[in-house]
């Protein structure tokens, strides 16, 4: 396995399947020369989290006791591995106390709630996403939560993620485009975060606080929308639209 150094061509899996238990300790000692030398690498982390990997699996053949395993990983800081060997071992509660704890940036809860998802874990992966967008939003967190209420059904959830984009995006904001309302195609620079969004049957509905229904035309005619767009989009007719845009403008000009 060239890149792991231990020989060319030969992939970890490959090894582990045909491996003797008299040789485990001498490939073991040859990865942890390999890790400790990427450790030593400017940009290493990744190789060493790469063998350690490979090293957690050794430990699984070896019969190595998994609270070694465990406390291995803690004294690395190698927390999203920590995490993962936790949740394998059921011990649910420890493994959101890692995440809770040390992975709570956007980009590294994203690495783990959708395993944490899969395990049958849902809600709390949910939770976790939301908790974060409140601190730090994220487009790619964001996209992934709205997967999760697409397909919970959530349709509120739905729309209340789609506010918060754009008062996090106000110029260059996602577009949580609802698949359920008539719109016209618009131009592949524009981001979009593609689900459905609840149907209003009034713009009274969608937008009960008429200065945020002013601030949503403002942003989506600032992001090139035409006042049809807009209409479909927030329930007005678009020369109502057209009316509100004038009026804000001469307002504030």
């Amino acid at each position: 396995m060239g890149g792991y150094g231990l020989s060319d061509g030969v992939m970890a899996e490959t090894l582990l399947e045909h491996v003797k238990q008299n040789d485990l300790p001498s490939i073991r000692e040859r990865i942890q020369a390999a890790q400790r030398r990427k450790a030593e690498s400017k940009y290493g982390q990744w190789g060493v989290e790469a063998y350690e990997s490979f090293l957690i699996q050794l430990d699984v053949l070896d019969n190595t006791d998994p609270e070694m395993t465990l406390q291995r990983l803690r004294e690395q800081g190698l927390y999203r591995l920590l995490f993962g060997k936790l949740l394998s071992m059921e011990r649910t509660e420890d493994a959101v106390a890692v995440v809770t704890e040390h992975l709570t940036t956007p980009y590294e809860r994203l690495q783990v709630l959708p395993t944490l998802s899969a395990a049958g874990h849902d809600d709390t992966a949910v939770r976790l996403a939301q908790e974060t967008l409140n601190n730090q939003f994220d487009d790619q967190l964001a996209h992934w939560l709205a997967e999760c209420y697409t397909t919970r059904g959530d349709q509120n959830a739905l729309f209340d993620l789609r506010r918060a984009c754009m008062q996090h995006n106000p110029v260059n904001h996602i577009m949580l485009r609802s698949n359920k309302l008539p719109r016209a195609s618009h131009p592949s620079t524009r981001h979009k975060l593609q689900f459905d969004l609840p149907v209003f049957s009034s713009s009274a509905q969608k937008f009960p606080d008429k200065s945020e229904q002013q601030r949503v035309i403002l942003q989506l005619r600032a992001q090139g929308w035409s006042y049809r767009e807009i209409a479909d989009e927030v329930g007005l007719h678009w020369t109502r639209v057209g009316q509100i845009v004038k009026s804000m403008r001469t307002n504030t000009g």
